[in-house]
């Protein structure tokens, strides 16, 4: 149907009187829209030439002819030609229009942007912009950011143009929206967010002093779930956040799976763990978890994780509908990474939903970019995650490869592409594989020079562990290590890390203490010169007999003095070479609490199991203490029993 809107455009083109008279105007739009309504398209050129002068009724049957061809259009380049044709005759409907017919039909390879007839477009709208009403004004902002989602280098002016008037005009519309036009802007405002040179913030900003004013009167979980998305995308505003928090909660029965997970979604991205309103949710997702779609399943499952919100029962479903997902092939491999990253941040041992996982990318790997391959990777390295034969003969390798074809394709590296590929390569190292081109380019000091403004304690520490893991296990002598100076380095940022006494070893400590006869038998929370710390160290002489250690070690022996002497050292395999031949058995004491191991599980991390091949590398013997072990002896003489079986009859 033709728009009131249009025939007025129409009318004041061919200088009907109607335009000037107010009274017949509005009777003349009042009869047309009424009549439109109830027509179909064969009658509507006879309906027209009846009320209208033919030369009017040629031009509305021609416009509803435009919009008819422009509907049926299927590709941007085609649509871009009838543009050309037809610009002369564009009202803001027609306008819109073109701009929803190429978002939907445009390829992530166009070059939209650097064409003569888009182009030509943006400024046919920036000088129509004011013509627009409201609904289409959101109409053509929301086709704006799809464009921005697909591609958002802008390089030409006329298009850079129309983003900059989009925002000034929609300042200016703001106090006339309606609730669900301020927060499908918000939304439209978070996508143009990613443009250089706009300044998006100030816009977003007024949006919100709007919003503040009846923020009470936000209702719909569309609405809702929008604006806490917007805002938590810029960090804006904590107290009308808590306040959307609160509407959230008042209309928690009213919210579908996708409004779901978008609150969620912006509770993680704010950091804001709301008990209240995540107990909300977690009782509206048990209500309707039959009808939760897999890209909803997906961003819950990201969200809980962030959060560190766990439910047995919801991640317990979770894993049944991933399964039956990735079976029927409805999950991207976004959604799976996010779903296994989940598990794995939740420390959540689901062999079978691993599997699954590796099996859908040992057949799709070709699909998985940057972030997914990394997230996967991760999440197998933390939780020790290993693959079964034959599969896992084919999964190192096509994993490993496409890492590294991924890397060459990188136009241009980012802050979180270093963060991720440092974190990837560290958890194939715990899983025991290590690639040599790959160790070698993200140790080298070029890598580590660009690397280093972006990386935080946790890369550096990994980085370590990398170099020490290739020396000590690798046996391959053509992989390039840490240079001595980011060895140095990075040892420091490893030694720097500092934990406190647990529950668990505030209780294991003095049975020990009791155990060997006094402080002059053990040593407590010992930083080695190779940046791990033992939580007791001991020395056995070869009949076991215990040893006062801290007279026959020195005490620099522990510490992390003479690093760079020490790794040197370690590289010529001096030390590791020596400790094999001393008259005495270093024992590490490993206390593990529940952090140590999967949840519900026996099975320990993967960083706990790296850590215990590495000190038996350089040289102790370990001895872990579990704590479901420690907490089933009862009284001393069963602790007595245990330590002397753990110490002397291993």
């Amino acid at each position: 149907m033709l728009s009131s809107r249009l025939l007025l455009l129409l009318l004041a083109r061919r200088g009907i009187s109607a335009v000037t008279n107010t009274a017949k105007y509005r009777s003349t739009i009042a009869s047309y829209d009424s009549t439109m309504r109830c027509l179909t398209s064969v009658n509507k050129y006879e309906f027209l030439l009846k009320f209208y002068p033919r030369t009017l009724t040629t031009d509305l049957f021609q416009d509803s002819q435009l919009h008819d061809e422009l509907q049926r259009l299927t590709n941007c380049a085609s649509i871009l030609q009838f543009i050309k044709r037809n610009k002369q005759f564009y009202d803001p409907a027609t306008i819109v229009l073109s701009f929803s017919k190429l978002r939907h039909n445009m390829d992530n390879s166009y070059s939209l942007y650097n064409q003569k007839d888009f182009q030509n477009l943006c400024q046919l709208t920036c000088q129509k912009l004011t013509l627009l009403n409201d609904d289409e004004f959101i109409s053509l902002s929301s086709s704006l950011a799809g464009f921005i989602n697909k591609n958002r280098f802008i390089t030409d002016k006329s298009v850079m143009r129309l983003f900059i008037d989009i925002h000034t005009n929609a300042a200016q519309r703001y106090p006339s929206f309606s609730n669900s036009q301020l927060s499908h802007m918000a939304w439209c405002l978070i996508q143009y967010s990613t443009i250089p040179k706009l300044n998006n913030k100030l816009y977003l900003n007024q949006l919100v002093a709007v919003v503040e004013k009846r923020v009470t009167s936000f209702n719909n979980p569309v609405h809702i779930a929008n604006l806490m998305w917007a805002l938590s995308k810029d960090q804006l505003n904590i107290d009308i956040f808590q306040q959307l928090q609160q509407q959230a909660i008042n209309n928690i029965n009213k919210f579908n799976p996708i409004s779901i997970s978008m609150v969620c979604y912006s509770l993680a991205l704010f950091g804001d763990r709301s008990e209240q309103l995540l107990t909300a949710i977690e009782n509206r997702m048990l209500a309707i978890i039959n009808l939760l779609d897999p890209q909803s399943i997906a961003n819950i499952a990201w969200a809980f994780a962030k959060l560190n919100w766990f439910n047995d029962e919801i991640f317990g479903f979770i894993q049944k509908r991933t399964l039956d997902n990735i079976g029927k092939r409805t999950l991207r491999p976004q959604s799976i990474s996010n779903i296994i990253w989940a598990f794995a941040s939740m420390n959540y041992d689901d062999q079978q939903l691993f599997t699954a996982g590796c099996l859908h990318f040992l057949h799709n790997h070709q699909h998985y970019n940057i972030d997914d391959l990394c997230q996967l990777i991760y999440s197998l390295g933390k939780m020790n995650f290993k693959l079964e034969l034959p599969a896992s003969k084919k999964f190192f390798p096509i994993v490993i490869q496409r890492l590294e074809d991924l890397m060459k394709r990188q136009n241009r590296y980012t802050p979180k592409f270093y963060k991720q590929v440092i974190s990837a390569t560290w958890s194939l190292i715990i899983m025991e594989q290590f690639p040599p081109r790959l160790i070698s380019k993200i140790l080298s000091d070029q890598f580590i020079e660009d690397a280093t403004p972006y990386i935080s304690q946790i890369e550096a520490t990994q980085l370590y562990q990398i170099d020490l893991a290739t020396i000590l296990e690798s046996g391959d002598s053509s992989i390039q290590c840490l240079s001595p100076v980011n060895k140095r380095k990075f040892v420091q940022a490893f030694c720097a890390v500092t934990t406190s006494l647990s529950s668990l070893e505030q209780n294991v400590v003095p049975a020990i203490h009791q155990f060997v006869g006094g402080d002059r038998y053990y040593r407590l929370q010992v930083a080695t010169p190779f940046g791990y710390s033992i939580d007791i160290e001991l020395l056995l002489d070869k009949d076991k007999n215990l040893m006062p250690i801290n007279e026959i070690l020195p005490a620099a022996t522990s510490t992390g003095d003479n690093i760079e002497m020490k790794i040197t050292n370690l590289i010529t395999k001096v030390v590791t070479e020596s400790m094999t031949h001393l008259d005495y058995e270093r024992i590490a004491i490993e206390i593990d609490g529940p952090v140590h191991f999967a949840y519900k599980s026996n099975r320990y991390l993967g960083h706990t199991i790296m850590k215990t091949r590495h000190l038996s590398l350089l040289g102790w013997h370990v001895i872990r203490v579990p704590y479901y072990e420690w907490n089933k002896l009862n009284d001393l003489p069963e602790i007595d029993r245990y330590l002397k079986e753990k110490l002397f009859q291993q």
